[in-house]
């Protein structure tokens, strides 16, 4: 899949994060998705991923960290890097995405 390709989906993913939609987001997700935090593997599969988002969501709300929003979007091999910010948060973080040739993602990479 192109990277142009992989942007565009990627900013449909982020409105789904953002609308909070746990039924949305699980379309963007391989079944195999993982979540990699300073090297250590914090979620193995989606179903593992999913299960926290409603917390997540409720803690951004409440620490006004909501909206994510991208401030920039580099193409890598097999994905995209990208800078965030949440909400009001001055603290930027870079969080890599790494996609199957399906166009799922497969990995969140982030070091803290």
């Amino acid at each position: 899949m192109e990277h142009t390709q992989l942007i565009e989906l990627w900013h449909r993913y982020l409105a789904a994060f953002n609308s909070h939609s746990l039924l949305a987001l699980k379309e963007y997700y391989d079944p195999t998705c993982h979540i990699i935090v300073d090297g250590q593997v914090l979620a193995h599969d989606r179903g593992s991923m999913m299960v926290n988002y409603t917390d997540i969501w409720a803690k951004m709300i409440k620490e006004k960290k909501t909206p994510v929003e991208a401030i920039e979007i580099r193409p890598i091999e097999n994905g995209l890097s990208v800078v965030l910010r949440e909400g009001s948060n001055p603290k930027l973080a870079t969080v890599e995405y790494l996609y199957n040739e399906k166009g799922l993602q497969i990995a969140h990479i982030l070091d803290t």
